[in-house]
């Protein structure tokens, strides 16, 4: 059983935009957390989509690859947004699990506090977390075990600031974290 990796949105489908790329820095982060996860030993496996040009048949895609990867954990990266243009303070970082996966919750909890740890960004939503039912990645996924990482905002100057700053530690961070999960539940 493996650990199985996408990077959101896909090369023709955009993310957020703002003074960084979601589609960029989510493909930079999922790849060097592939790596580093490799180099540690533990199985994992990588994505990104790249031929579709909607968000339906895009998302659908990621979906159908981790499906097809019967992963022990599915994870998903990405980078948001909020209204309002570019702004100089944090908004900070989130991780994603589904209503009720209380494992999930957990996990994600330690992913956001090691972001925290390695950058300096702020929790999002007091801890760092944020259950949700209706996001496709998290809901139709068959492994029941996933998480979404929103990493920072991409139109929040002092984000990206952090983000930039500590990058390979911020990537190393994770990568710890889902190995620690991994060796838990392998």
């Amino acid at each position: 059983m493996q650990i199985s990796i996408s990077s959101g949105h896909g090369f023709q489908v955009p993310g957020a935009v703002g003074i960084i790329d979601e589609v960029t820095e989510a493909r930079r982060v999922s790849g060097r957390v592939f790596s580093d996860l490799r180099d540690m030993g533990v199985p994992v496996a990588l994505f990104h989509e790249n031929v579709h040009r909607n968000a339906r048949d895009n998302i659908n895609s990621i979906i159908a690859w981790h499906n097809s990867q019967r992963g022990l954990l599915d994870v998903s990266v990405h980078f948001n947004s909020v209204g309002g243009g570019i702004r100089p303070g944090g908004i900070g970082t989130e991780t994603l699990y589904r209503t009720g996966n209380a494992p999930m919750g957990a996990l994600a909890s330690n992913i956001s506090k090691g972001i925290v740890a390695a950058t300096g960004l702020i929790l999002r939503r007091g801890d760092g977390t944020w259950a949700r039912d209706n996001l496709g990645f998290l809901t139709r996924t068959n492994s029941g075990r996933a998480v979404l990482l929103e990493i920072c905002f991409v139109n929040s100057e002092e984000d990206v600031r952090l983000y930039r700053w500590a990058w390979s530690t911020l990537c190393r961070m994770i990568a710890l974290e889902l190995r620690t999960w991994y060796e838990s539940n392998a």
